[in-house]
């Protein structure tokens, strides 16, 4: 469920979720298959990016300037959005968002949704970006960045209830 596989919102957007890993040599994949989607808008969240050599914010940055390419809107969430290094004019015009937490990056996403568009979630598993697609009714409760669960959220299915009242297990 979280290899790139395709999830479509009746009357909203289609998520396409690859949130299992997110080696850093990989990242190319899912925004080739990006670019080869026709859709009214294209969006891609980025996550963690794992398995890589060398500087983190020069593989960050260049997975910005990669995303950007092919996406009307790129969205990196966790503690490493920053690293993306975008420029004034690329947040200025809104090409560019960052978010601290999942949560605040899953309340723009379905505020600002559109029907027909793709928003393609990447990551390494510990940041749960499924919760983008799990909370598309806002029924999601379970909010921490790192819950230290491997599982995938399909997976634990406890996201209807507050991290606090079962610790991730």
């Amino acid at each position: 469920v979280r290899r790139l596989s395709l999830h479509r919102i009746p009357g909203g957007p289609t998520f396409l979720l690859d949130t299992a890993k997110a080696p850093y040599h990989s990242l190319h994949l899912p925004l080739e298959t990006l670019r080869s989607i026709s859709a009214v808008r294209k969006r891609f969240v980025l996550g963690q990016i794992s398995d890589y050599v060398g500087n983190s914010t020069a593989k960050y940055r260049e997975a910005y300037r990669a995303a950007r390419e092919v996406a009307d809107e790129v969205i990196f969430v966790g503690a490493t959005a920053h690293k993306a290094c975008a420029s004034d004019d690329d947040v200025a015009v809104g090409k560019f968002r960052a978010f601290a937490t999942v949560e605040a990056a899953s309340a723009y996403l379905r505020g600002t949704a559109v029907a027909g568009e793709i928003i393609l979630a990447k990551s390494a598993s510990n940041l749960h970006l499924e919760r983008l697609l799990l909370d598309w009714d806002g029924t999601v409760r379970c909010w921490p960045n790192e819950c230290g669960n491997r599982a995938s959220c399909f997976e634990c299915n406890r996201y209807y209830s507050p991290f606090s009242e079962h610790g991730g297990r």
